[in-house]
């Protein structure tokens, strides 16, 4: 939390700095949530006919302050105070799932009348198809099927769990290696707690460069997303466009009727588990990993093309924003 407040803090005087030097000159402006304290205070130096469009990608009031003690009550508390004043403040809302949208209304008493909901969208690295640079031909092998979580490490990714269901998994599996492409306290703390008897098949990675994702994609046997349990109406993953457009299989562990359980299972090309509970959990990966390997991922791709663009569009969200 410490680290989370410099962070808001630093943010919060660079965004005033910038806007102060141009706040004449804007006519729009999109905000991405979190952070969120910068615009509790940048609001009240925007001219009033600014528009103000927010786009929230985690609440960070039911993520990782959930349950505990009377500190982390307190905490969620003043979070989610901070939350809503800068989503009030905005003249239209983007929540990136249905789950969100139903909690910034009923939680943080939000007009729903202002809320657009629209899925994450796959990015230009992967749109464009950028022709791989083989930077990661030594630490993934085709000698092996590599099982991989990659992107942010937190609370809501369930760490300890994430490490269990990989130790559990190359235990049984002497054909897979599992991989971690992350950074932070917490991928810090993994890497501390790995037995050494297992370190040469739980490898752990810094993250990989936007450009990479292609290729990091096309080395994926199955690529992991994990979730806290009742963590789900407060993100969702925006990474999943970019798998699925890739083709690659994506297993999950997710609140049951989540919306990223809906979508993977009308995929065809994701599985779900929605518990923790790691003997079947793994029980259920390792025999996810024999399934895809009987497909390519370019003919997964082709295959769901059409879900792709009908769910992860960028165009409609761009329609809609023109029109506020």
């Amino acid at each position: 939390m410490a680290r989370r407040l410099v962070l808001e803090l630093w943010f919060t005087l660079h965004a005033i700095s910038v806007v102060l030097k141009v706040r004449k000159k804007i006519d729009s402006i999109v905000v991405v949530f979190p952070p969120s304290l910068f615009f509790c205070l940048i609001r009240l130096v925007l001219p009033s006919n600014v528009r103000r469009i927010g786009i929230v990608h985690d609440l960070q009031g039911i993520l990782g302050l959930t349950g505990g003690g009377l500190a982390k009550r307190i905490l969620s508390k003043i979070v989610t105070y901070v939350e809503k004043a800068g989503f009030s403040a905005c003249d239209k809302l983007v929540l990136l799932s249905e789950a969100m949208k139903r909690n910034v209304v009923c939680g943080y008493g939000i007009d729903p009348n202002k809320c657009l909901v629209h899925y994450p969208f796959v990015t230009e690295a992967i749109d464009n198809d950028n022709k791989m640079r083989n930077v990661l031909e030594k630490c993934l092998p085709v000698n092996f099927k590599h099982v991989i979580y990659s992107g942010a490490l937190g609370e809501k990714q369930d760490p300890e769990n994430l490490l269990g269901m990989f130790t559990k998994l190359v235990a049984t599996r002497k054909d897979i290696v599992c991989h971690i492409f992350s950074r932070g306290p917490l991928f810090e703390q993994l890497q501390c707690a790995l037995p050494p008897d297992i370190k040469d098949r739980i490898l752990f990675h810094d993250l990989v460069d936007e450009a990479d994702l292609p290729e990091l994609f096309a080395r994926s046997t199955v690529q992991v997303i994990p979730q806290k349990v009742g963590t789900s109406g407060g993100a969702f993953p925006s990474k999943l466009p970019n798998l699925l457009a890739s083709g690659v299989p994506v297993f999950a562990v997710t609140d049951e009727g989540s919306e990223l359980s809906k979508l993977l299972a009308e995929s065809g090309i994701g599985v779900c588990r929605h518990s923790w509970e790691l003997d079947s959990v793994v029980a259920t990966l390792s025999s996810f990993v024999d399934q895809v390997s009987q497909s390519s991922n370019f003919e997964r791709a082709t295959k769901i093309k059409s879900f792709v663009n009908k769910y992860f569009n960028v165009d409609n969200l761009v329609k809609e924003l023109e029109a506020v």
